[in-house]
């Protein structure tokens, strides 16, 4: 509530404290360094605290939009029109296909992330952070799902 409001008024602020706890979070979950440790505990921070990363980077172009204006060529609210099979036209704001696109690469980085702990689970490794990461991602898309139907 309060990170949703916080968008609203500083979409920069906002993407900073998205990156700081993603970092943060990631470190805690990884500390102490080592080979072994990364690739025992990198799904969880794949499954899980990838929503963060993924928070900052949806609300980036409202963080620098002359920048993003600048590259893209129109504005943010320009209305992208998408043909698809059937005949089918779906018109929608840049900004909002920039968001969708960017949680579907969430999505998937996570489901990437829960088959690596399973890898790890059926290695034995880190099992208490490799469980969580499978729970969450199946508890996530079956929640989706839910709300999809």
């Amino acid at each position: 509530m309060i990170l949703s409001r916080l968008e609203n008024l500083h979409p920069a602020l906002a993407c900073v404290v998205y990156l700081l706890l993603w970092v943060a979070v990631s470190a805690a979950f990884l500390w102490p360094f080592s080979g072994g440790r990364v690739l025992d505990r990198l799904p969880i921070c794949l499954a899980v605290v990838i929503e963060f990363l993924a928070a900052a980077i949806a609300i980036l172009p409202l963080t620098t939009p002359r920048l993003f204006q600048h590259f893209l060529g129109h504005s943010l609210q320009a209305i992208s029109t998408i043909h698809e099979s059937g005949g089918t036209v779906l018109s929608e704001p840049w900004l909002e296909r920039w968001q969708e696109a960017t949680y579907g690469a969430a999505f998937w980085v996570s489901a990437a992330g829960a088959l690596w702990a399973i890898v790890n689970l059926f290695r034995r490794r880190a099992w208490i952070t490799n469980t969580v990461a499978v729970a969450w991602v199946v508890v996530i898309w079956f929640i989706g799902q839910l709300f999809v139907m």
